[in-house]
């Protein structure tokens, strides 16, 4: 595959994957632009119309045709334009939307609790031996 075939997650910026294979992705909801902008680096973006450009859980202030400044999660917000005072005419990603991660604890007979980057090296791991598996959705804190 060479770089000009590589698909970008929709969710989270930078993530190069194949269809379906970063964990957050459908087939449908891929995008195949190299291009996209980083709306998620402070800067306050004009808004034409269209589709929510950031993840519909990212914290944003807008600003709207009428002259009133919102902030509150892009899922709130029509985005599409209606010729409307309502029309959203730009924006700011105030805080980003981090996807949580999944990992998965086995817990064994001997009370040892050890976690995996995925369910197949779970079971792998813990045949015969333990006595809990589970899946823990975790975020990663910044530091």
């Amino acid at each position: 595959m060479s770089i000009d075939d590589d698909w970008f997650c929709h969710r989270e910026e930078g993530v190069i994957c194949k269809e379906g294979t970063c964990g957050h992705c459908d087939g449908n909801k891929l995008l195949k632009d190299k291009k996209m902008n980083d709306y998620n680096n402070g800067e306050v973006w004009g808004w034409n119309g269209g589709d929510c450009p950031v993840h519909p859980e990212s914290e944003v202030t807008t600003w709207f045709r009428a002259g009133l400044i919102h902030w509150g999660v892009a899922g709130h917000w029509l985005w599409k334009h209606a010729n409307l005072d309502s029309d959203i005419i730009a924006f700011q990603v105030i805080k980003p939307y981090v996807e949580p991660k999944t990992i998965w604890v086995n817990e064994y007979s001997s009370g040892a609790v050890i976690a995996y980057a995925s369910e197949e090296t779970a079971k792998l791991q813990g045949a015969g031996r333990i006595t809990k598996s589970i899946a823990v959705k975790y975020v990663e804190a910044k530091e």
